[in-house]
């Protein structure tokens, strides 16, 4: 049987395969035990000094959490044992016209790549490390992005 020949890097990006995640896989949706991530570990490359692990949550009610660094499972962490917090969903997608829009606003360039089916050049879908939800001090349901960088 021969080979199966890749054209492209396994962390490449096109339209064609975020518009399956958004739409077929339904990336970026759910709560709790049914939340699906938008990006998993493995579609991402490594950066030294990172270790990106899947960890089972409280909040997650179980379900494994996709963390890309060390500095997002001290946060997860954080936030899993906070009694305030109802729910944790990583590497949440944020719509690129948004992200666009932001980009556009701030005068920065939009991070891109080279869609690897039409060889065009096309924005990448962004994501935020945690949406939060949770409970202010008067019993409000709220919401907060977080990005884990230093």
């Amino acid at each position: 049987m021969p080979n199966k020949v890749i054209k492209h890097s396994l962390y490449s990006r096109s339209e064609k395969q975020y518009l399956r995640w958004l739409e077929k896989e339904l990336r970026g949706t759910g709560t709790g035990l049914n939340y699906i991530p938008g990006l998993y570990i493995h579609e991402v490359p490594s950066s030294i000094g990172n270790r990106k692990r899947t960890v089972p949550g409280i909040k997650s009610q179980g379900r494994l959490v996709q963390l890309m660094s060390d500095l997002e499972y001290k946060i997860f962490k954080f936030l899993d044992l906070a009694k305030n917090v109802l729910d944790i969903r990583e590497q949440f997608p944020i719509e690129r016209e948004m992200t666009l829009s932001i980009a556009e606003k701030l005068k920065i360039k939009h991070p891109e790549t080279t869609d690897y089916n039409t060889k065009e050049k096309i924005a990448l879908w962004i994501t935020t490390d945690f949406l939060v939800d949770y409970n202010d001090e008067e019993g409000n349901k709220k919401q907060v992005a977080i990005y884990a960088r230093l």
